[in-house]
């Protein structure tokens, strides 16, 4: 790739949380796992088109290939940090923020790629306004992905306008696929006439998590057809597995069954087999 010229970059950028207040060796050990697992995600991008991009309390990742490519890489990423605080030993977050935007190449004192431009600033910033493990979102990228598929259309939420430090304002969107892991459900969920659960005795299932679950389960029936099914499995069910295979039973097409099964699976659950 040539110096000099501008180039149009997707940008993913991470930082930690919090990572200046640890002490030195647990800078470093949180500084090597979290190396670890992005360098699991970005090895599979080819070599040339990609530059990585060390900041000390995280890392910028510049790439030149098709846009698309780079949000799947981010999303797993989120998962892969949330899940650390499912007692892995570790409990640091990230700040991820997500851009499309101009950049040019320039040598580093090292005689290594460097990226400068607005294209890794505004990423910055983008991150900047995420919480803990929240993906964000910038107007500029999610405008190129969502005339590719309308996934991204469900998948990412319209936050509004964010201002950073110089007053400058920023579009913004959020990945609104939480991460929901089996351990998030209490084992039984006493439920009335409505999906909000009631107190009682053993712990309830959280509202918020059905509503998560709710989220994908409408890609493969009608909304209302969807609500009213999940409405009447969690009076149903005594555990998450019984709740999972009432509603795969449920999905009348074999694709949609598989996919939705897949995805409980991804997350920890059992259910239809």
């Amino acid at each position: 790739m040539s110096e000099g010229r501008t180039w149009l970059a997707t940008v993913l950028f991470l930082d930690i949380v919090d990572y200046s207040t640890e002490d030195v060796n647990q800078q470093l050990t949180t500084k090597l796992h979290f190396q670890t697992l992005v360098s699991q995600e970005i090895d599979k991008l080819e070599e040339q088109d990609t530059i990585r991009l060390d900041t000390g309390d995280g890392m910028a990742i510049c790439y030149f290939g098709d846009p698309e490519i780079m949000y799947p890489v981010a999303r797993r990423l989120r998962d892969d940090f949330s899940a650390l605080q499912n007692g892995s030993g570790y409990s640091y977050k990230v700040r991820l923020g997500l851009n499309l935007g101009p950049v040019k190449i320039v040598e580093d004192l090292n005689h290594e790629r460097n990226c400068i431009g607005s294209g890794i600033n505004d990423a910055e910033r983008i991150m900047s306004f995420a919480a803990g493990n929240q993906l964000l979102v910038s107007k500029s990228y999610f405008e190129i992905v969502s005339k590719i598929s309308n996934n991204y259309s469900t998948e990412l939420n319209h936050l509004g306008l964010r201002s950073d430090k110089h007053d400058k304002q920023h579009d913004v969107y959020e990945l609104v696929v939480d991460v929901v892991k089996a351990s998030d459900f209490p084992t039984v969920f006493e439920a009335g006439s409505t999906l909000k659960a009631k107190v009682s005795d053993a712990e309830k299932f959280d509202p918020q998590i059905i509503e998560r679950i709710t989220k994908e389960y409408v890609k493969y029936i009608k909304r209302t057809e969807a609500e009213e099914i999940i409405r009447l499995s969690v009076r149903q069910a005594n555990n998450i597995n019984e709740l999972c295979t009432f509603l795969l039973q449920a999905i009348s097409n074999t694709d949609d069954r598989y996919s939705f099964d897949q995805y409980l699976k991804y997350y920890g659950y059992t259910g239809y087999s």
